[in-house]
């Protein structure tokens, strides 16, 4: 008969002891990750990216309902025919809106622009300050602007901000009282 290593009852010892590792690990491994992840969008907009959750099908099938995309301010003339900008529609009330390039025209100091949703008829007419800014889209995920447009509800954030909270300071008491030195 072949003898093994571990008795049942050490087997049984050793996996909990890896399996509560894992979930002392757990909880650092994922406010890690969470930092990291708003460090990198603070980074971002810090170099003139900015997020933005596409609510409607008008780029469709390049951008679609519930892409998140970053678009990067640019100035106006730089942008041309075929690139997809994001600006302010006069016509809507400033609202942003996110348009294909049909056409560019500078005069004076303004830049015209008209624009196009690839799953529209009708085109924007539009112009802004050539001194000013648009956005040019720079990249899209895909449906990640749903998972995204849950912390645009407030309570939503001051939970997940007070979990986040909670467990940053649940990690530093584990580690001050509890874990032997």
């Amino acid at each position: 008969m072949a003898a093994t290593g571990l008795s049942h009852r050490e087997g049984a010892f050793a996996h909990t002891r890896r399996t509560g590792r894992l979930l002392h690990a757990a909880p650092t491994g994922a406010a890690c990750v969470a930092v990291l992840l708003l460090g990198v969008l603070a980074a971002a907009l810090v170099a003139g990216y900015r997020p933005l959750i596409v609510r409607s099908g008008s780029m469709a099938p390049a951008v679609r309902t519930g892409d998140l995309i970053f678009t990067k301010r640019v100035r106006p003339a730089s942008a041309g025919p075929g690139e997809i900008v994001t600006f302010h529609d006069p016509s809507r009330a400033r609202e942003l809106i996110t348009h294909r390039v049909v056409r560019r025209t500078s005069r004076g100091s303004r830049v015209f622009f008209v624009t196009l949703g690839d799953a529209n008829t009708g085109v924007e007419r539009w112009s802004v300050a050539a001194n000013g800014t648009i956005g040019v889209l720079r990249l899209r995920i895909p449906s990640l602007g749903y998972a995204v447009s849950v912390f645009t509800i407030p309570a939503i954030r001051l939970v997940f901000v007070s979990l986040a909270a909670l467990l940053l300071g649940g990690i530093v008491v584990r580690r001050i009282w509890v874990e032997p030195r």
